[in-house]
């Protein structure tokens, strides 16, 4: 279930940009190592997500790690991070102007 899962917080201000990187996220809504959490509003609680919403989280803030990619690949962890934190700033750009 994903409130047993790793925790990932998603604060509203995105001042912060939690990653899991991990081998066991999988592209399911009924199998998943993380559980989500975004704070959908300045000052609310956070809130755990639907599986739907985490699946919709990943390549932000969940990551898969294939078993041979970052060995053949040194710099694949940073990349992947890179990654992820454009995905999160087109995603506030977005917001923004729509």
């Amino acid at each position: 279930a994903p409130v047993a899962g790793k925790p990932v917080w998603i604060p509203n201000d995105h001042s912060e940009q939690h990653i899991l990187l991990d081998d066991n996220i999988h592209n399911s809504e009924k199998r998943g190592i993380a559980s989500a959490r975004r704070q959908d509003k300045p000052g609310s609680p956070f809130r755990t997500l639907t599986p739907k919403e985490i699946l919709e989280e990943q390549g932000r803030h969940l990551i898969r790690v294939p078993a041979v990619q970052p060995i053949l690949n040194p710099n694949w962890f940073v990349e992947q991070i890179d990654r992820a934190q454009d995905r999160v700033q087109g995603s506030k750009a977005k917001k923004f102007d729509g």
